[in-house]
């Protein structure tokens, strides 16, 4: 799921339908989400490997300048790409570097950091989150490594199935892992 705080609309990706959902929605109503509008999603090479991963990308963090949707596809083809903030339009894939692909295996999460706009990519299968700074070059946004670091508990045990990341306002890290159900917070210094 992501939230667009602008047009409030609350979007919601179905990986096995390749279907993007955007409801009209304003948090402080009280009201439940009402379903505007369904979106094809673009087509994976294996099932259960599609958009797993979704995020809002504010205009003034945007390598474009415009607010956009970022879709984290799993894998086959493992793709980070920007669509249109209402949810439509062709996507646009970030080129990412090799670097980004040699430390996550998979996408299973993508989170933007409001302070600096790098995009935090999570693997479960590597059990790591890279840091990647989006670049305009052009006509082509390109993903750098910033850096990656590996997810473990206290006993320096991987995080199994990490399917979620967010970040509050204050830019703390929140990591969710789907077996367990927990709700890691890694905050920021």
């Amino acid at each position: 799921v992501a939230f667009d705080p602008v047009r409030q609309h609350l979007f919601v990706a179905r990986e096995e339908s390749g279907e993007l959902l955007r409801y009209e929605w304003d948090p402080a109503s009280g009201k439940a989400p009402k379903l505007e509008k369904t979106f094809e999603l673009p087509k994976n090479d294996t099932k259960n490997k599609g958009v797993e991963g979704l995020s809002y990308l504010p205009e003034d963090l945007s390598p474009t300048g415009k607010p956009q949707l970022l879709l984290a596809n799993e894998g086959k083809p493992r793709r980070l790409s920007l669509l249109d903030d209402g949810g439509g339009g062709k996507p646009l894939e970030v080129k990412l570097e090799r670097e980004v692909f040699a430390v996550c295996r998979d996408f299973s999460a993508v989170a933007v950091d409001p302070r600096t706009g790098h995009v935090f990519l999570s693997s479960d299968e590597s059990a790591t989150v890279a840091q990647v700074k989006l670049v305009r070059d052009g006509n082509v946004v390109r993903g750098q490594l910033v850096q990656s670091f590996p997810l473990r508990t206290g006993k320096d045990k991987a995080l199994e199935r990490v399917e979620g990341l967010a970040f509050n306002d204050k830019g703390d890290l929140f990591v969710l892992t789907e077996n367990d159900g927990d709700l890691r917070a890694l905050s920021r210094k």
